[in-house]
């Protein structure tokens, strides 16, 4: 986490550069290095756990990047629907859900089965184990049936008067629900930012305005610090939620400030969701039954390298079965 305070600490030395200009809005250029950055950063993290300290300032990273990732979905998801309305919603299965989400899943999930030697297991075993212990059998894929839940709320929702008010109240929910189920912490402690973020789509007008007064811009980024660290400090897992919270309205504060867009990171952000499918069966793969790298140094090189190969061949199947149909 230190390693993540201090990138923090001098995006915010940097803020001060452009003291006296206005805010800008949360826009596709912050959201596109962002994604590249996290998925790049997610990756490191679960690597972390499978080698000696290559990469320990990785250690603290998971919840606050899955925050990100709930707070962009949420964001995107309102300011699509936002711009376009009902007709958005029209399409919403067959391209946000179907051909953004589950599809590209579905063809990681084979693939897991096959190299993994699961491919004769009951797929009534694998729901079970999925629907009352939270196991998914592809790594770390928790995060797929998590946020398609968060998306089908949103479609039921996003017409409703008060959509930031049920949002929050339905994944509270989805929280004690996996909390009483004992799904794994993973699950459910960044959840709120997913509603946060369509909070911060219906008043980002006003929080901008909010923060084009400096003396209120630059009090944000350490207030919200601080009681990130209260609720760290306080060991309370209720606490904790909130935690997530602050930190990507910390990150979000940050850029409307600095103008973080990198044209070399846009490949990487567009395949950002199937590097986080694919990083699990790399490692399978590179340490596995039947190959296994020895040198934590190449395992992690090739990690990445092999990551972002399947990556960017699930994303290209992806679209040669949709546009054939």
């Amino acid at each position: 986490m230190i390693f993540f305070l201090v990138i923090i600490g001098i995006l915010y030395i940097f803020s001060f550069c452009s003291f006296n200009e206005r805010v800008s809005t949360f826009n596709k250029e912050h959201v596109s290095t962002l994604k590249g950055v996290m998925a790049i950063s997610i990756v490191a993290f679960h690597l972390f756990y499978q080698t000696d300290d290559w990469l320990f300032m990785f250690s603290s990273w998971g919840a606050p990047i899955v925050s990100m990732f709930y707070f962009i979905s949420g964001y995107g998801l309102a300011l699509n629907y936002r711009a376009k309305g009902n007709e958005y919603l029209s399409h919403f299965f067959k391209h946000r859900i179907w051909e953004s989400l589950i599809l590209p899943f579905l063809l990681v999930w084979v693939v897991n089965r096959i190299i993994s030697g699961n491919i004769s297991m009951s797929l009534l075993d694998e729901l079970i184990k999925l629907l009352m212990y939270g196991e998914t059998t592809l790594p770390y894929s928790w995060y797929v049936f998590s946020i398609l839940l968060f998306y089908i709320l949103f479609y039921m929702i996003a017409s409703k008067k008060n959509v930031v008010i049920i949002s929050f109240l339905c994944v509270f929910l989805y929280i004690a629900l996996t909390v009483s189920l004992s799904y794994e912490r993973c699950w459910y402690i960044s959840a709120l930012a997913f509603p946060l973020g369509i909070f911060y789509c219906k008043y980002e007008e006003r929080i901008c305005a909010l923060w084009n007064v400096p003396v209120k811009y630059y009090v944000t980024v350490p207030l919200c610090l601080l009681l990130t660290a209260a609720c760290v400090i306080s060991k309370n897992e209720f606490c904790y939620l909130f935690a997530y919270i602050f930190i990507p309205i910390v990150i979000v504060c940050l850029c409307a400030k600095i103008q973080i867009y990198n044209r070399n990171i846009q490949w990487i952000s567009n395949v950002s969701y199937e590097i986080y499918l694919c990083q699990g069966v790399s490692m399978i793969l590179l340490r596995g039954n039947y190959f296994f790298v020895k040198s934590d140094f190449l395992y992690i090189i090739a990690t990445f390298v092999l990551t972002l190969f399947m990556a960017y061949c699930i994303k290209k199947t992806c679209i040669l079965l949709v546009n054939k149909h």
